[in-house]
């Protein structure tokens, strides 16, 4: 269900009923945004895995940098 998810906003994990972004932001009123979704994975040797990590983290600043964002 998607009461049981959580997703990082602003440098933490919330859950995700509580997500939201202000109406003023210039994502919001201007249709600015980048975003990436990650597939996270528990294994049993190391723990939690972000599949393709690298690649995810590749699209994300090809994206920034398309819309001249700093990332």
């Amino acid at each position: 269900m998607l009461s049981d998810r959580r997703v990082f906003v602003n440098g933490e994990f919330i859950a995700w009923d509580q997500a939201c972004i202000h109406m003023m932001s210039h994502s919001f009123s201007r249709g600015a945004a980048i975003f990436e979704v990650l597939s996270v994975h528990d294994t049993e040797d190391t723990g939690p895995c972000v599949f393709r990590l690298d690649a995810h983290v590749q699209r994300l600043f090809c994206s920034a940098a398309a819309l001249d964002m700093v990332p």
